[in-house]
């Protein structure tokens, strides 16, 4: 019988599960559950580690990277497009091309990745709220709205108007007001579906 290789997310997901047995304060932030993980000798680091976090660290500060447009615009400067790597082991590769200079089917490709990132994000967080919904909450369901459309023309209204405190508002209109909720930290428990 063959039995197929975990994946690292996989592996880390057994490790945070590990962690709740362990009787660790829940929820926790990452870096408790990686402190712990080290310390426990469950995580070990090795050239492979070292190579997968410092390049996650130098994808983050590239998608923090901006300028300016002729046009008064904060864009984006760095885009990561994907294309197709047979041999590699999920038989693609994301290069990293700067938007004032990368060809336009570059762009496209990674446009269309960061969109379909997006819908996905959506997909899952849809899915998320009707369990919730389901499960916890029938009575009193959280609604959700997926139409972004004018939230988008509202957002790109007070940019054009290079007002910080304008954008802030509606942002804080954007997000979903709920009274503050203060985080139990408690034992781990089963869940209830």
């Amino acid at each position: 019988m063959r039995y197929k290789k975990r994946t690292f997310a996989e592996m880390m997901q057994a490790l945070v599960k590990e962690y709740r047995q362990s009787g660790e304060p829940w929820p926790a932030t990452r870096k408790v559950m990686a402190r712990w993980m080290i310390r426990n000798g469950k995580w070990k680091g090795g050239e492979d580690a070292m190579l997968n976090i410092c390049a996650r660290d130098i994808s983050r500060a590239l998608r923090e990277e901006f300028h300016t447009d002729p046009q008064g615009r904060r864009v984006r400067t760095k885009h990561a497009a994907q294309f197709p790597a047979p041999g590699t082991e999920d038989g693609q590769q994301t290069f990293w091309g700067d938007i004032r200079t990368e060809p336009r089917p570059f762009m496209v490709r990674a446009f269309r990745g960061r969109r379909n990132q997006i819908v996905g994000d959506c997909i899952q967080l849809n899915t998320d709220v009707k369990s919730f919904n389901q499960n916890r909450s029938p009575k009193e369901p959280i609604p959700m709205l997926w139409d972004f459309t004018d939230d988008v023309l509202e957002a790109e209204q007070k940019v054009e108007e290079k007002s910080d405190e304008a954008v802030a508002s509606v942002l804080e209109r954007l997000m979903p007001t709920f009274p503050p909720v203060e985080m139990p930290i408690r034992k781990p428990e089963k869940a209830s579906f």
